[in-house]
């Protein structure tokens, strides 16, 4: 791992496989695209296993996903749409906002830069 890999921000035209982490201890791996985003959230390692907000609908599973950017220091904001929800009509998205971003770190040093 070098200082490189981890990144200040992040935007959706960032193509590769990314570890973001938040304060709270969640891990979010997210993989980008030219067609999509897709992401698995990881609970915090010593996070209760209660049904509350350190424990989401979804969680481990990857989920198609939309965001603008995402930046260390700030909360991240995710949008998504399901296609099990298509027959519900009052159904448009669920959006997921997360602890303050602690870190973002690039997994795939071949997909340096964007567009690539």
């Amino acid at each position: 791992m070098k200082p490189s890999d981890f990144l200040d921000r992040l935007d959706a035209a960032d193509l590769g496989s990314f570890i973001v982490t938040t304060e709270s201890g969640s891990i979010y791996e997210l993989q980008i695209n030219a067609d999509h985003a897709v992401i698995v959230r990881h609970p915090a390692v010593d996070a209760p296993q209660a049904a509350d907000a350190s424990h989401l609908y979804f969680d481990e599973a990857p989920i198609e996903c939309h965001f603008r950017m995402i930046q260390v220091g700030y909360p991240a904001t995710f949008v998504f749409t399901r296609t099990d929800r298509d027959d519900v009509s009052d159904y448009a998205a669920t959006i997921r906002a997360t602890a303050e971003i602690r870190s973002i770190r690039r997994v795939d040093p071949e997909g340096r830069g964007r567009g690539s």
